[in-house]
């Protein structure tokens, strides 16, 4: 999406105004000299184009007005468009559902995995950092843009100690991370579970923090949607809160991301990587200055080189 914005709407009707003068004086112009023609006889004159000359110079007085008011106006383009230099934080669910084996060789290594390719992917100039949670959450890897230390670190995460899943809690610590982000780029948290918060404060909670903190929130549910064989033997009531990942991610500006499967947890983690947005700005103002001074050399350019100034 792409449109300009003026910075200052004070000179529109100034501008206004001097075009209608403009063009009242070249009506006005155009009608005396066809009267002197009309009255005068001069019928060889009716062959002379020499209305030419004034008519184009009137249009290009008319740009110049034009071109000086929009400049007063600051005009600002501005337009969406797509960036990976962000700040990422991936907040990865390790309790103990993330074992079932409907993802091969487990949820949680196969999330690991697909996670390091995606710090590949991202640019040299974001930093990545990691949470991990179960019960308790915690910090795997601090913002860093070191990213083959963030992908041992994603690499050497484990399970959680202790059973529960407490998804406020990775929010809070992930949009903590921000803090010290540089200006700028945008904040994006990646949130993956395969579960409802069942512990700790409501997920809701921290949505008014995460707003505030200005952080995107992109979600992905992992699972198939049955219960899986986990690591201690025991068949899991599996199964992610589809309706709070969704509301999650369009009170930020984010998306969800259903992965039933690896291949729609790898195009998850893609499309998050590519539909990242952030608005550039190009002030005009620069452009339209040297679209004026060559308009004004085509206007006085002649007349000065005619009298050797």
């Amino acid at each position: 999406m792409a449109e300009i914005v003026f910075g200052n709407f004070v000179n529109a009707w100034f501008m206004v105004s001097l075009l209608l003068l403009l063009a009242f004086h070249y009506l006005s112009h155009r009608k005396k000299s066809a009267m002197a023609v009309m009255f005068g006889n001069f019928t060889v004159l009716k062959s002379v184009k020499a209305g030419f000359p004034f008519t184009l110079l009137v249009i290009l007085r008319m740009l110049t007005v034009f071109l000086v008011v929009i400049i007063s106006m600051e005009p600002v383009l501005k337009y969406d468009a797509l960036s990976s230099d962000n700040h990422y934080m991936l907040a990865i669910d390790s309790s103990y559902s993330m074992m079932a084996k409907d993802f091969q060789p487990d949820r949680l290594e196969a999330a690991k995995e697909i996670a390091g390719r995606f710090v590949d992917g991202v640019s040299e100039k974001s930093d990545v950092g990691v949470v991990g949670f179960g019960a308790v959450d915690y910090l795997v890897s601090a913002p860093d843009s070191d990213k083959a230390s963030v992908k041992y670190r994603i690499s050497q995460m484990g399970l959680s100690d202790y059973g529960g899943t407490n998804i406020a809690g990775a929010l809070f610590t992930s949009a903590n991370q921000f803090t010290s982000a540089r200006d700028g780029n945008r904040r994006v948290l990646i949130l993956l579970t395969d579960g409802v918060n069942n512990i700790g404060q409501s997920p809701e909670s921290a949505l008014q923090y995460l707003k505030a903190m200005d952080v995107t929130v992109f979600t992905i549910g992992i699972g198939s949607g049955s219960a899986g064989f986990a690591q201690n033997s025991t068949d899991f009531n599996l199964g992610y809160d589809q309706k709070f990942l969704q509301f999650l991610a369009q009170e930020t500006g984010g998306s969800f991301y259903p992965a039933s499967g690896r291949g729609e947890l790898e195009s998850a983690f893609g499309s998050i990587r590519s539909s990242v947005v952030r608005t550039e700005e190009v002030h005009l103002s620069t452009y339209l200055v040297l679209a004026l001074i060559i308009f004004l050399f085509f206007q006085w350019g002649p007349l000065l080189l005619h009298y050797g100034v």
